[in-house]
């Protein structure tokens, strides 16, 4: 092909691939004015007055009264649904110690609801005047001067300013709490736990129960054979119910098929 040719050539395709470009643009365009449409549309539903909050529904709480869960949360009636991010007012909610869980729900178009799982304190650890509550985790839910008579912990390790509402136990300390779920977990499937009003479980050696309502102190000795200890307790309360002294389930009270040792006070 001579060069007269080539350049026919050339200017025939040239407008073929300038039409080409001038719809793919056109197409790109008119994309673009539809997302525009579509998204001014979007944003007009959503601030539309109809998703105003009219109710805020709490479920799931027991501790913390619907009043303190939705001022944690922050949420207000009258704005918008989508102006709170769900996770958010999980956050804000959680702050209280007693929450353990949070679930938001947005049902449309004007009800917020919010489920609530919370902590249940289990166990006392006495302060300094004060007494710190908390749960079967360790996490500690609360410190104040009533004592809401659960079973006091004694011998842990954290000092009083590590004790911090909302925090848990040292690591060490949470070692010994399960220890006492344990203990209490026996002493659940016995019946007896209503008499356990302390635990010290400052010797590992030698863990101690006070049963104040029975007036008796029980030496456990160590974890091993602790389902056998608690089911000779247990025939202790009975057989000296009334009796003021120490029962001993210790190691050495055990040996030679012994059931342990009753010791009764003398006033």
């Amino acid at each position: 092909m001579n060069n007269k040719n080539k350049k026919r050539a050339v200017e025939k395709a040239a407008p073929k691939k300038n039409s080409k470009t001038k719809k793919i643009v056109m197409k790109i365009i008119k994309w673009i004015i539809l997302f525009g449409i579509l998204l001014t549309v979007l944003i007009f539903f959503i601030t539309s007055p109809i998703f105003n909050i009219k109710e805020i529904k709490v479920s799931g709480n027991e501790k913390i009264s619907q009043e303190e869960i939705i001022y944690l949360s922050q949420v207000q009636e009258g704005e918008n649904i989508y102006k709170y991010s769900k996770n958010k007012i999980k956050e804000k909610i959680c702050q209280n110690p007693y929450i353990e869980n949070v679930q938001v729900y947005r049902i449309l178009p004007d009800k917020i609801e919010i489920e609530i799982k919370e902590r249940k304190a289990t166990f006392l650890m006495q302060l300094d005047g004060t007494y710190a509550y908390i749960n079967n985790q360790g996490y500690i839910l609360e410190k104040n001067t009533e004592n809401i008579y659960l079973p006091i912990i004694t011998g842990f390790t954290s000092k009083e300013e590590d004790i911090t509402e909302g925090k848990q136990l040292l690591e060490e300390d949470l070692d010994k709490l399960q220890v006492v779920l344990n203990i209490m977990e026996i002493a659940n499937s016995n019946q007896i736990t209503e008499f356990i009003t302390k635990i010290d479980v400052s010797d590992t050696s030698n863990y101690t129960l006070y049963l104040e309502t029975e007036s008796k102190v029980v030496y456990l000795g160590t974890l091993s054979d602790m389902n056998m200890k608690i089911s000779y307790l247990k025939g202790y309360l009975q057989s000296e119910k009334g009796v003021a002294g120490e029962i001993f389930l210790n190691e050495q009270y055990l040996k030679n098929d012994r059931a342990g040792f009753f010791r009764e006070k003398i006033n």
